[in-house]
């Protein structure tokens, strides 16, 4: 008991949280070296009471890591090419949903670092920023400062940008504030949560978004799930795996 006391105090003052406050949650965040060299490694933490205790939850950030292309997240096909195509439009939301831990702020910064140019001024809000992006003016949301996706939105738009990327869509203030930069010669891309596309629309609806909104502004939904690969290092063959004619037309077909 005394070392959980001891490796949670020390977690909570390096995420500089308050020491003295047991009985609410609070989150916070601090970086990590990596072999002696500069700060790449990012910790989120995360605080709530418990009845026997206080639980601690680190989340890692490896900053250190390269953008994926859209190939390496294993998006192919029909699905691409309609990807590949709303990028193409000057204005619209693109929206990439699923559960969390599903990867779509991963997704998100592969959208982002295809979009950057010379000429077009892209501007994220997230939190936290957990890969930078050259070229790429990105702000960190801060809650208990009042710093919010909405509020951070509005500011966005006063600073004349051609592209915003929202790290996700909480509440109809953000969502109506995206929406209309959307609606007003901007590409939008953000993420919500929801199990499917269509459930997306759904989603926006009961938050009170109205149905002429979604369809004016929204331009494409993904919705994604990380799937199981066969480990390089113990995977092995199976010569008595018989290989369908339905199963190579539809390697052929990607």
């Amino acid at each position: 008991m005394k070392e959980h006391e001891t490796l949670v105090e020390r977690l909570k003052y390096r995420s500089n949280l308050k020491l003295n406050i047991h009985n609410v949650p609070q989150d916070g965040k601090f970086r990590l070296g990596k072999d002696g060299k500069e700060a790449k490694i990012d910790i989120r933490v995360s605080v709530m009471p418990t009845r026997y205790g206080e639980s601690v939850v680190c989340r890692i950030l490896d900053a250190t890591n390269n953008v994926l292309t859209i190939d390496a997240l294993g998006i192919i096909g029909p699905q691409k090419a309609d990807i590949l195509h709303s990028l193409e439009k000057k204005q619209g939301m693109i929206l990439v949903t699923g559960p969390t831990g599903s990867g779509k702020t991963t997704t998100l910064y592969t959208l982002i670092d295809m979009l950057k140019n010379s000429e077009d001024k892209i501007i994220t809000l997230e939190d936290p920023i957990e890969y930078q992006i050259p070229d790429v003016l990105q702000s960190e949301i801060n809650e208990r400062e009042g710093y919010t996706f909405a509020s951070g939105v509005r500011s966005v738009l006063r600073h004349d940008p051609d592209i915003i990327m929202i790290g996700e869509i909480r509440d109809l203030d953000t969502a109506n504030t995206a929406i209309q930069a959307a609606l007003t010669g901007h590409l939008v891309l953000s993420t919500l949560h929801t199990k499917s596309a269509i459930e997306t629309v759904d989603r926006l609806v009961n938050m009170g978004v109205s149905n002429y909104d979604i369809a004016a502004s929204v331009d494409i939904i993904i919705a994604q799930r990380l799937v199981r690969r066969v480990c390089h290092h113990c995977g092995v063959s199976d010569e008595n795996i018989q290989i369908t004619p339905e199963d190579t037309e539809l390697l052929k077909r990607y």
